[in-house]
């Protein structure tokens, strides 16, 4: 039988624990073989440092932070980064555990850690019933491969959403992959595009450009022509443009810029972590809808990890149908709840519960 005795938790409720705890956290970083953008150090501490302060339902009207750090005889082996928020559910205020971040922005969340220590999860939940109230827990952007989900019951595993994937390294090359994974329809589209293009006398330009003062201001007003479709863009957020621009400092980035007769037609913001490309923002300006600008950036994009050689090019959750003409893979994420350990934990549980079995 194996023992949990030999573990310690040591729990962290303020941002100061990224300042006195970042070196041993990077170190423990460093040692894992599967770590994701969204869960990494740098784009945990930005998040809490931009949105901490923030209060409504998405975000939470009060938060407190709680990272847990799991040790065994001395050493760190597992990182749990999470918050205790308060939301407002049919008139009433609960408290909820969640992963930081999850709120807006993940894409990957996981408790942290390189699965050697098969206990570890469910000694960071044992300890977490027994030493913080809350009504509900719900752990989101789980990925499909994570033991993380074992914590709920099935019924109350539910799917998310999906991010398309190419793992570049399976391929000898670009034009193998797009003969392998592209309809002959889509192809003649996309030459159907460029042949457009030339027929209207443009001058086509792919260009990979470090975001700067002068085409942040392109970037933002190619997004904000998103609200002619009635979508939304996430610049006219303040807090939300912050984070986006310090992403963009803190980790190596570009952004790929399509532009016709010199005008940015469309942009796609790109991080690289590890031996990954994460596509973290893209859109295209309508007035040049007929061009097809949004999905010839996308095939520059993944022409250019080929070409840089990468392990994987990722393009962030949602399945849309312009992301999957190019991109057959996808990794499927979860979130899961189970009820927490108050008076109305029973009853916020199974009123929740209702609501999404209902959807």
């Amino acid at each position: 039988m194996r023992s949990l005795a030999a573990y310690e938790v040591v729990a962290y409720s303020t941002g100061q624990v990224f300042v006195d705890k970042e070196q041993e956290w990077r170190d423990f970083e460093t040692g894992q073989q599967t770590l994701y953008l969204t869960q990494s150090y740098d784009w945990l501490r930005l998040w809490w440092e931009i949105f901490e302060q923030r209060a409504d339902q998405q975000f939470g009207l009060y938060k407190e932070l709680l990272i847990i750090m799991l040790y065994k005889e001395g050493t760190l082996v597992a990182i749990a980064p999470l918050v205790k928020l308060i939301r407002k559910k049919y008139g009433l205020q609960f408290s909820f555990i969640e992963f930081l971040s999850q709120q807006w922005g993940s894409a990957f969340m996981d408790i942290i850690g390189d699965g050697q220590e098969p206990d570890s999860k469910a000694y960071i939940i044992a300890w977490l019933y027994k030493n913080i109230k809350f009504d509900v827990m719900n752990l989101s952007y789980i990925p499909e491969s994570s033991t993380t989900l074992n914590i709920a019951e099935r019924k109350h595993v539910f799917k998310l959403s999906a991010c398309p994937i190419i793992p570049v390294t399976n391929y000898s090359s670009f034009q193998e992959y797009i003969d392998e994974n592209c309809s002959s329809h889509h192809k003649r589209n996309l030459r159907t595009s460029t042949n457009r293009i030339r027929r209207d006398g443009l001058k086509y330009e792919c260009t990979w450009e470090k975001v700067s003062t002068e085409n942040i201001k392109d970037i933002y007003r190619v997004s904000k022509s998103k609200l002619l479709d009635g979508k939304t863009s996430i610049y006219l957020d303040e807090g939300k443009r912050r984070f986006m621009l310090g992403v963009l400092s803190r980790f190596t980035a570009d952004a790929l810029f399509i532009k016709l007769n010199g005008r940015i037609a469309a942009y796609r913001l790109q991080l690289y972590f590890r031996d990954w490309k994460f596509c973290i923002d893209a859109a295209y300006d309508r007035d040049f809808r007929p061009y097809g600008v949004g999905l010839l950036s996308l095939r520059e994009s993944i022409q250019d990890s080929f070409a840089k050689q990468l392990a994987v090019h990722c393009e962030g959750p949602g399945p849309d149908d312009y992301k999957l003409a190019f991109i057959r893979r996808v990794i499927t994420i979860y979130d899961c709840m189970r009820a927490g350990n108050t008076f109305f934990s029973p009853a916020v549980f199974s009123r929740l519960m209702s609501k999404r079995i209902l959807r």
